[in-house]
């Protein structure tokens, strides 16, 4: 199975990601649009495991949300990531990254001690809005153009996701939610 770690968003918040989104496809000749029940923020993907690391893996996010309390995000500029000629094309977080760093720094200390490998690369917290994206004008442009709403996110949970095709349709289920303990 296909995992990864993330902060699952409520139905407001992916709501108000899913007009940013219709108005970032008016922009696109090309390029596929992430699903509204798959909108997310990313702590760590961890990719193919045997059932054996996802216990691991269960056991770990529950010991990284019980160190915990809630927090708060918002929904902040556009971005995007350069794949060749194509983009993915995501808003960023702002607000309490101090506690969002530190659940990121948290969780890669208990993966270690789980027995996978510590994640090196930068961290840049974002949520996709768009892959293979081929814009019809600069992302400049763009990115003036569309607003980002004052939009809240309450940060009260991690989760284990698996990422799967049902159907060729790509769907993230939650296989394990641990709620902050404070």
């Amino acid at each position: 199975m296909r995992l990864f770690i993330a902060i699952t968003l409520d139905e407001q918040v992916r709501q108000a990601l899913s007009t940013i989104q219709n108005d970032l496809i008016k922009h696109m000749s090309k390029g596929n649009a992430t699903a509204f029940d798959n909108f997310h923020i990313t702590l760590r993907f961890i990719g193919d495991v045997n059932e054996k690391q996802a216990e691991k893996l269960k056991h770990t996010v529950d010991e990284t949300g019980r160190q915990f309390s809630p927090f708060t995000l918002r929904l902040s500029e556009l971005g995007h990531f350069q794949k060749k000629n194509k983009k993915v094309i995501w808003t960023g977080v702002r607000g309490q990254l101090e506690e969002l760093l530190e659940l990121k720094n948290k969780l890669e200390t208990e993966l270690e001690t789980s027995g996978f490998l510590k994640e090196e690369n930068d961290y840049t917290p974002h949520i996709t809005l768009a892959r293979q994206a081929v814009l019809e004008e600069s992302f400049n442009d763009v990115k003036e153009e569309l607003g980002i709403p004052e939009k809240e996110i309450a940060v009260r949970s991690i989760a284990l996701m698996e990422s799967k095709r049902v159907e060729g349709e790509l769907v993230y289920k939650v296989i394990r939610k641990k709620d902050f303990s404070n």
